[in-house]
């Protein structure tokens, strides 16, 4: 990236050179341990032939001295290495250069080759894993398939067994960097089970020793004839006559279906060691329902204490015209129950963050993030939170204060609507549509549709809305879906209003479009319900996409196992034009509390959980000290493909009946996505919309809500992350930043981009192979099909990748403002993020080794290097983005005339702490984005790499080194 960074640059800019140089590039192509390893050396300039030779290769490799080098190498590690070629002068020069080879663990199989018992004629879901090697993993199978079952590149078996029998078959497995291993497996299908699905077969905990216990998994029991069946479960070792084994619980024991088994881990018995354990789900005196197994595997590892924060960053909004306090909660936890006492301090000392810090050792920390918008003027402010202990964490915290006027948001970013091809489904969806401006103002909201319109309708296309009350946006499949071809459908909604600050606001609407051949699948609205003893019953509408009547069977389950829950009908049928309607009542129990429960819904086999929570305060006095959480977006037992949006609706309310209101909202994934932080408005209803990216079954949803001195609460919702073969764009949020920052730099997350910044877009599948743009100017707004809307402007592009792409942001942006940003991809688009939009965000070009990337101003702009460098007095030229405006202003995307065109907002430069005279700072002529600064080096300048800081507005660069001698 660095080098592509630097190529950009210089086709914006002069400047080359030259010397005997070692071309082949670090780092090199990786090796993996006891396979053999090949890779020879290039180099350039000076006079051939050269000689090659390296000192500390790693163990079982050697070098030629044509530049080869060879061998087996035997250890798993990232090594570097000094590799020196010498030329063929009568004064021979060498140069040395070092270089790194990461050389992966052995690629193995992790599971068993004889994979867990199917049953014929039901579906059967399993993973397969591998151990070693280097993430991700493709999996493939090589010979012919288990009838009926197919697998996906992730590894997950899935599909219904055609017929019974013992099947051999062969599994390749390809690591991310393409090395390659086989093994033979095989599957047994017994007969046909006449009553119960069981899903998933296998589950898998890792943990580490002394340390907390995995996040429980769920496994979901659905009867397959339209109608309640019993279960009972037993757990043993698999072997015969063996006892369950004392690290794994399974509750309940016994019920009736459809009904969800918590499988969990009992910390206490968390040692070093591993094990494994087979649950046994059987109908009771019913011979002809062969017994079910789940196989489950504990994986227990050793390892140190580690810290981890969520959430990873921080994004307040406040307005100018109501400043105050806001507080948010960062959870501190550690990978062991060790105690480690972190300290939270604030990098730049800013006056309007503070924290408390934790006073308590312990394995997990609640700490108060504060920010105090009193006395700040309109702007994006930044600073970042250090968390030393055990490991150190930045965790990036921004504040943008807003103008007066109103403010308009959308209370969810996508939409997801599922169908089978031929049935369009009824169920709409609605989406809030908010004005987080201040209290008197209006947001009169219309909206169109930019694509989509093949599918998509708009039911109300305006509205308006206040702080206290939010519009509604429904979005419904018209008709014409349902002569669309299976796959997927785009629709990109935008939501207007001429008055707000950052209008317009995006929503991407996705329709899942499955084969006609797929199960019809219980989709129930809404998924979450909260009652109080003053509640009457509540309805629940199934809706699937069978346009013919199919059965369905409900059982309502109660976490403290008494009966206070119930739900009817106990069995009926749905169809796609005659939803049908559950009624969900409650009898509170007598004891005040805050009670919890489940809706089970089975339908073709498969299980939907609605959830339910009680709230009975006391008949006296109530004192509010908990809070109680509904998640009411996202069905519990979820099936969700990576990449589409999946929602996230979380209500607060306390044990007294009451609203929670500014609280703090974090959902955790098991899955390794990115913790995300639920944005609450006036209400006490938190929402975000959550992209799922890393494909994983058994995926766990925790939410974790806090609000001030109220107790915690902790909710978790599970399910599967799906493979998607439609692969959308996705765009990582905090992940759009300046040309010459880092992603890993906590300093740029949230700092704000400034108009004309040349930025790089991070994310997935957002182009092709490298295309560039930078070859044509005015830069196209589009290249092979991919574009990026920020503010209703289509940015123009320098190149598109897969991850990341290039663009410029629009000079027609006004600063100090948040816009939305979505990218298109031939059609698909992703999910949109908000851009912070700031007068200046100043950064330094640098090379590699940190250095400023500065030219002296002879005939021929030489570099300045080490071996040549810049002389106090002398006056050269550095090379920035991010300046801002001009005056004149230039187009977005046009080249810089040649005359000059200085920044608006002049800045300083200090060398080494010395004010620097700035003999001009603008825009680069001819250049595309690319700003520079002509400057003298002060007269009394040491000799040494002296540091350059540029300071423009207020906002400080990043740091560069100059070498300067006398």
């Amino acid at each position: 990236m660095l080098d592509r960074r630097i190529a950009l640059l210089f086709f914006l800019g002069p400047g080359a050179w030259a010397q005997l140089n070692i071309t082949s590039e670090s780092p090199l192509p990786p090796a993996m341990a006891g396979r053999s390893y090949t890779f020879s050396f290039g180099a350039s300039g000076g006079v051939a032939p050269y000689t090659f030779t390296s000192p500390n290769l790693p163990a079982g490799l050697l070098m030629t001295a044509g530049g080869g080098i060879f061998g087996t190498p035997t250890a798993p590690s990232t090594y570097t290495f000094t590799v020196t070629v010498t030329d063929s002068e009568s004064t021979p020069v060498s140069y040395s250069h070092n270089f790194q080879l990461y050389i992966a663990a052995p690629l193995t199989f992790a599971t068993s080759s004889t994979l867990p018992q199917g049953t014929a004629g039901v579906p059967y879901t399993g993973m397969i894993s591998a151990a070693g090697g280097t993430s991700p993993y493709m999996f493939t199978i090589t010979s012919a398939n288990p009838p009926g079952l197919f697998m996906t590149s992730i590894g997950v078996f899935s599909g219904t067994p055609s017929s019974t029998g013992t099947y051999l078959f062969t599994i390749q497995v390809t690591d991310g960097l393409g090395f390659i291993t086989i093994q033979q497996f095989s599957i047994t299908f017994a007969p046909a089970a006449a009553l119960l699905q069981v899903s998933p077969l296998s589950l898998t905990f890792n943990a580490i020793a002394n340390g907390p216990a995995p996040t429980p998994q769920m496994i979901s029991i659905a009867s397959l004839n339209g109608t309640a069946a019993a279960y009972s479960v037993a757990v043993d070792t698999g072997a015969a006559a063996s006892t369950q084994p004392p690290w794994i619980n399974v509750a309940p024991a016994s019920g009736s279906a459809p009904a969800e088994l918590m499988v969990s881990v009992n910390p206490a018995m968390l040692s070093a060691n591993s094990g494994s354990a087979v649950i046994h789900v059987s109908v009771p005196q019913n011979t002809t329902q062969a017994v079910i197994d789940v196989m489950v595997t504990l994986n227990v590892s050793t390892g140190t204490a580690q810290l981890q924060a969520s959430p990873a960053s921080f994004q307040f909004a406040a307005l100018s015209s109501a400043p105050g306090i806001q507080q948010r909660t960062l959870t501190i936890s550690n990978t062991l129950n060790s105690a480690v006492n972190p300290t939270v301090t604030t990098a730049g000392n800013s006056p309007w963050l503070s924290v408390q810090r934790p006073s308590i050792p312990g394995s997990a920390y609640m700490i108060q993030v504060q920010v105090n918008s009193a006395g700040l003027a309109v702007g994006n402010y930044h600073d970042i939170l250090q968390i030393a202990g055990a490991t150190d964490i930045s965790v990036p915290v921004s504040l943008f204060v807003a103008s007066s006027g109103p403010i308009l948001g959308v209370g969810q970013t996508g939409v997801r609507f599922e169908a089978r091809q031929g049935n369009v489904p009824l169920r709409p969806q609605t989406v809030p549509i908010l004005n987080l401006g201040d209290a008197s103002t209006t947001v009169s909201w219309s909206a169109t549709l930019l694509s989509g319109s093949n599918w998509l309708s708009i039911a109300n296309p305006s509205g308006s809305a206040t702080p206290s009350t939010p519009g509604a946006l429904t979005l419904t499949p018209s008709a014409a879906a349902s002569g669309l071809a299976a796959g997927p459908q785009y629709a990109l909604i935008q939501v207007s209003d001429s008055n707000s600050l950052n209008s317009p606001q995006y929503v991407t609407a996705v329709l899942d479009n499955q084969p006609l051949t797929a199960p019809a699948l219980p989709d129930p609205s809404p998924v979450g319900l909260y009652f109080t003893p003053a509640t009457g019953a509540q309805q629940v509408a199934l809706y699937t996409s069978s346009a013919l009547s199919i059965g369905f069977e409900t059982s309502a389950t109660t976490t403290d196992g008494s009966a206070w829950l119930a739900v009817k009908p106990a069995s009926g049928v749905t169809s796609l034009s005659s939803p049908a309607q559950l009624s969900v009542s409650v009898t509170p129990p007598s004891t005040p509390g805050i009670y919890t429960g489940n809706v089970n819904i089975g339908l073709s086999g498969v299980l939907a959980v609605v959830n339910v929570t009680l709230v009975v305060p006391p008949a006296q006095t109530c004192t509010p000290s908990k809070i109680a959480m509904t998640e009411s977006g996202l069905v519990n037992n979820f099936n969700v493909p990576a990449g589409w949006p999946a929602t996230l609706i979380v209500q607060l309310n306390d044990n007294c009946g009451n609203a929670v209101k500014g609280g703090s909202v974090v959902a955790n994934f098991s899955n390794g996505d990115a913790p995300l932080a639920l944005a609450g408005g006036n209400a006490n209803t938190y929402s975000a919309t959550w992209q799922p990216g890393n494909v994983f079954p058994e995926t766990t949803i925790t939410l974790n809500a806090t609000a001030g001195t109220l107790a915690p609460a902790v909710e978790t919702l599970t399910g599967n992350v799906n493979a998607n073969s439609a692969a959308p764009p996705v765009l990582l949020p905090d992940g759009t930043l300046h040309i010459f920052f880092d992603l890993s730099t906590a300093d740029a997350l949230g700092a704000g981009l400034a108009p004309g910044n040349v930025a790089q877009v991070y994310g997935s599948g957002l182009g092709p192979a490298m295309v560039t743009g930078a070859t044509t100017v005015p830069l196209p707004p589009q290249l092979d099909g991919t574009f990026l809307l920020v503010g209703g402007i289509q940015a123009p592009l320098y190149y598109v990748f897969n991850d990341p792409i290039a663009v410029e942001i629009p000079f027609e942006l006004a600063p100090n403002q948040q816009y939305a940003a979505v990218a298109s991809v031939n059609g698909a688009l992703s999910l949109p993020i908000t851009l912070t939009i700031v007068p200046v965000q100043p950064g330094i070009a640098l090379n590699p080794d940190g250095s400023v990337n500065g030219q002296h101003l002879d005939t021929t702009y030489s570099s300045i290097t080490p071996s040549n460098p810049a002389t106090p007095g002398e006056t050269i030229v550095i090379y920035l983005a991010g300046m801002g405006a001009t005056n004149p202003s230039v187009a977005t995307g046009d080249a810089t005339p040649l005359e000059q065109v200085p920044a608006t907002i002049q800045p300083t430069v200090t060398v080494d702490g010395q004010d620097a005279h700035i003999v001009y700072a603008g825009l680069t002529p001819t250049g595309v984005g690319l700003y520079q600064i002509d400057f003298t080096v002060p007269a009394n300048a040491r000799s040494g790499s002296l540091p350059v800081v540029v300071t423009q507005g207020g906002v400080v660069s990043n740091t560069g080194t100059l070498p300067v001698s006398n």
